[in-house]
């Protein structure tokens, strides 16, 4: 069965702990693995809709933030598989009893039900854990963090004031109220015994106190909507449309210029070599005039010879016009993909020589320059695409870090 994590996880996360999650929630039934393939590694709206509903069947009041992975979560999963003992609860949490010379209940580390020895009185008494735990204190899953007891440790805890202050075995844990204090007294952050500690808890206090007294949410529910979402990367895209449209337009003018003077060119070359054709025919044909064999069984053998050899050089031409349009089309292509290239493109007259009249250039067909190869995406799409999603992350990181700092309620 897959472990559960132990720290604190909140809607937005991303990492090796949120898929850790993710599997623990799959293995208990709350979540799919189809769901989970969506969006592996990202704390989002399927990932805390299932921590709620574990939440709930462990009994756990989510109200005030649900979906939430914190201290109490992974607290009550600790008690399923950790049952109480004896008289006492032993290890992981600690061993909660009073603290000397203090008033109230105190701990050291995480409260567990069971049976505990007084300092007063050996005899053993039973304990019952208070009805209601402070859920102000982590917004992220109604929980209050609880440091483990150490030797000679400080560990200051913000919750509702007029909390009756205990110390921890082996621990200085200070209950701070925000309208009251620690013990008896109810006089802010006394029992801390650090003067710089107790004016920085002071100071929280009084924040605390200015943001709840102009109702302000201090941690406030910034879940955006898919359709909020889907608005960030149209504005992505018409922001960066521009400058790629620019680009792939470019391109294709560039490819169209170098495709048109290599018509041209072929065209011009195609011709000079019908003429030089032509002039090596009329001269062949003067020299067997001249030598009287004109008429002779050998002179078209002599022609069709000269035939041969001025249609190796016009094909060798094609050849050549083919092979560097086929070079120009397909870096194209594989730069700004094949939809963006159209399908307009220059064709040239392919053919063959004859032997009729002074020479003849016989056409056999116009053939395109070079062929798409089709169904490529294209380096700059790529790069057009990921340039969005990234631009349309910012838009929705700087949203969300908007509402955190200007949310009211």
């Amino acid at each position: 069965m897959a472990q559960y994590p132990t720290t604190n996880l909140t809607p937005g996360m991303r990492g090796t702990e949120v898929e850790q999650l993710q599997d623990y929630l799959v293995s208990q039934g709350f979540m799919t693995q189809a769901q989970v393939n969506t969006g592996y590694g990202i704390y989002g709206p399927r990932t805390k809709a299932a921590v709620k509903a574990l939440q709930e069947s462990l009994g756990i009041d989510n109200s005030s933030g649900p979906g939430y992975w914190g201290p109490i979560t992974i607290g009550a999963l600790s008690e399923q598989s950790q049952p109480s003992s004896g008289n006492q609860y032993e290890g992981q949490h600690g061993t909660w009893k009073p603290g000397p010379g203090q008033s109230g209940d105190g701990y050291s580390g995480q409260w567990k039900p069971g049976y505990v020895p007084h300092d007063e009185d050996t005899s053993e008494q039973p304990w019952t854990p208070p009805d209601t735990t402070p859920s102000w204190m982590d917004p992220q899953d109604d929980e209050q963090p609880v440091s483990s007891g150490s030797q000679g440790t400080t560990s200051p805890i913000i919750t509702p004031g007029g909390t009756s202050g205990g110390g921890g075995q082996g621990s200085n844990e200070t209950i701070v109220g925000d309208t009251g204090g620690t013990g008896d007294e109810g006089t802010g952050n006394e029992g801390t015994g650090n003067e710089i500690l107790d004016e920085i808890l002071d100071g929280l206090n009084t924040i605390i106190e200015n943001n709840n007294s102009a109702g302000n949410v201090i941690n406030p529910d910034i879940e955006l909507t898919p359709e909020e979402i889907q608005a960030f990367l149209d504005q992505a895209v018409e922001e960066l449309d521009p400058y790629y449209s620019s680009y792939i337009e470019s391109i294709k003018t560039d490819l169209t210029a170098d495709i048109k003077q290599l018509q041209e060119s072929y065209n011009l070359t195609k011709e000079q070599r019908l003429a030089d054709f032509q002039a090596s025919l009329a001269g062949r044909r003067e020299a067997e005039a001249t030598g009287g064999t004109i008429f002779s069984g050998g002179r078209m053998k002599r022609a069709q010879a000269l035939q041969g050899q001025h249609e190796r050089s016009l094909s060798a031409l094609e050849a050549g016009a083919f092979g560097t349009a086929r070079k120009l089309g397909s870096a194209a292509e594989q730069d700004i993909g094949s939809d963006a290239m159209g399908g307009n493109i220059p064709t040239v007259q392919t053919g063959s020589l004859s032997l009729m009249g002074e020479g003849q250039y016989v056409p056999i067909s116009d053939r395109s320059l070079y062929e798409l190869q089709g169904g490529v995406y294209g380096s700059k799409q790529q790069e057009r695409t990921t340039a969005e999603r990234l631009r349309a992350s910012q838009l929705e990181q700087a949203e969300r870090e908007s509402r955190a700092l200007n949310f009211y309620n």
